[in-house]
């Protein structure tokens, strides 16, 4: 039940964006050459596990 008791939605304690994972950007417009790091992605997994069980709703963007 929402905080009103209506049958709304539940209430979040708020809204957190997590992102995860590694990043590439390019060093050229052509994108020949570039920098890149291999993150797994475990660090922004876990913490979007931690706002879940807290009561946030989370976005979660990651590399595939």
């Amino acid at each position: 039940a929402g905080a009103g008791g209506g049958g709304g939605p539940p209430a979040v304690a708020g809204v957190v964006c997590v992102t995860s994972g590694g990043t590439t950007v390019p060093l050229e417009q052509r994108c020949v050459r570039y920098i890149d790091n291999f993150s797994s992605g475990q660090r922004g997994a876990a913490s979007t596990e931690y706002f879940l069980k807290a009561g946030y709703a989370v976005v979660f963007v990651h590399r595939r």
